[in-house]
């Protein structure tokens, strides 16, 4: 365990954004090498009771949870459940899970896997109520250390509240031998980190959104190294696989502290979020991170594009209505759509105050967000480092329903990002046509 973790986990973190330390729920964060060898071991003190509920899919299960569910057994009782292969973490496949839970001695919930069967995991713990642990199969994602979960309900892709592990445990071996997409995607997982800061603090800076600096207190010791050792991930690199995984360990614990997904999910996460939502069934299989690794870059160029200018962009008032957003998603999705959207819509005289405050401070404000930004082409050049993808068409999605990804994301949620600013400023249309024709 990092110091700084340690110091987290045993609440001797000052928060840099009050006069407390830093506090999070988790007991056992362990990034280290056998750890499925002693699964009993590193649950016992976390109270999980004498019965648990092992939730993996036939790949997982293979990788780590064979040998987890033998060493549990030589102490506990064990019920496995194994999903299918990649499983939807939709709410259909949380009431599958629920439906095996039928004995009423199960005391504990444990997921052995990555993004979906972690949420999966997360919500049934929360339903059950009952002490929940994961061990993590991939560095795939950064949601092992979160306490939200991203669920497909009736066709919307929510962040929903969900219960915090209690024990978070990574084998490095075991990440290490996942396949190379998923290493790329949980490296894309993290390099958002630019784009989602950014995004976040430009909605602080200019309509005085509430803002954190904790979460990045957090990453800032271990993106540079990453950055810088992007190609030896897929080597087999067991300390550049650390680096990852401690990244992604310090982005959920980001959310966490926050008590949401703010500071790791921006405008990139809702381009994506429109893909998984409204994409063919047809098309190839593309992991969340990968969508990431697309969409980051997206978002990156656009960043750069609105807050490099020496001219400040100015803001304009919300116009959409109800029937707008209904006309781009239909009547069911367009109105639970519509119900987050309208939360974060500009009125004239909110217009008016933000304009003024970006005449006049303009300077201050660019150099802050340019602080907290990459270039774009280094973004790229990493992402080529670890042979993630970096265009639509490398994660199967056509040209133009990616373009109208880009326009019309901002559409589905609260969050007022780069998407929101361009669009205000007329700019977004324009960009999207030409992302699709680089």
């Amino acid at each position: 365990m990092t110091d700084l973790l340690d110091r987290l986990l045993s609440k001797r973190l000052p928060d840099p954004d009050g006069t407390g330390m830093l506090s999070v729920p988790i007991r056992s964060i362990v990034i280290d090498q056998g750890l499925a060898r002693s699964a009993f071991d590193l649950i016992k003190p976390l109270e999980f009771g004498s019965h648990i509920f092992v939730i993996c899919d036939p790949n997982t299960r293979l990788a780590m949870g064979e040998s987890i569910i033998a060493n549990l057994r030589s102490n506990l009782k064990v019920t496995e459940f194994v999903l299918p292969e990649t499983p939807h973490p939709d709410v259909e496949t949380i009431d599958l899970i629920m439906g095996q839970v039928t004995d009423p001695s199960i005391s504990g919930v444990i997921s052995v896997g990555s993004g979906s069967i972690c949420d999966l995991g997360k919500m049934v713990s929360h339903k059950l109520d009952l002490p929940y642990a994961v061990f993590g199969t991939a560095p795939s994602m950064n949601a092992y250390t979160s306490v939200n979960a991203s669920i497909t309900e009736h066709g919307h892709k929510k962040t929903l509240a969900a219960s915090a592990a209690r024990g978070v445990f990574l084998d490095l071996d075991v990440l290490a031998a996942a396949p190379h997409r998923l290493i790329a995607s949980g490296f894309a997982d993290s390099i958002c980190r630019t784009t989602t800061q950014t995004d976040w603090l430009a909605a602080h800076l200019i309509l005085g959104k509430p803002y954190r600096a904790a979460p990045f207190m957090l990453l800032r010791e271990e993106e540079d190294t990453l950055v810088n050792r992007a190609s030896a991930l897929l080597e087999g690199d067991v300390e550049a696989i650390r680096v990852l995984a401690k990244t992604l360990v310090f982005s959920g614990l980001g959310m966490t502290i926050c008590g949401g997904s703010d500071p790791a999910s921006q405008g990139e996460h809702l381009i994506a979020h429109v893909i998984d939502m409204l994409g063919g069934s047809d098309w190839p299989l593309s992991y969340h991170g990968e969508q990431i690794a697309v969409t980051t870059l997206t978002c990156s160029a656009l960043q750069e594009r609105l807050y490099q200018s020496n001219t400040a962009p100015l803001i304009k008032a919300n116009k959409e209505t109800k029937e707008d957003i209904i006309s781009v998603f239909g009547r069911e999705l367009g109105t639970s759509c519509w119900n987050s959207f309208k939360r974060k819509m500009i009125s004239e005289e909110a217009a008016v105050e933000a304009n003024k405050l970006l005449t006049s401070d303009w300077p201050g404000i660019r150099s802050q967000l340019n602080q907290a930004m990459r270039p774009v082409k280094q973004i790229r050049s990493c992402l080529e480092a670890v042979k993630a993808p970096t265009s639509p068409g490398e994660i199967g999605v056509p040209n133009e329903f990616y373009k109208n990804a880009i326009v019309n994301s901002r559409l589905i949620r609260d969050r007022f990002t780069c998407l929101d600013f361009a669009s205000s400023c007329g700019i977004l249309e324009h960009v999207a046509n030409e992302t699709v024709r680089a």
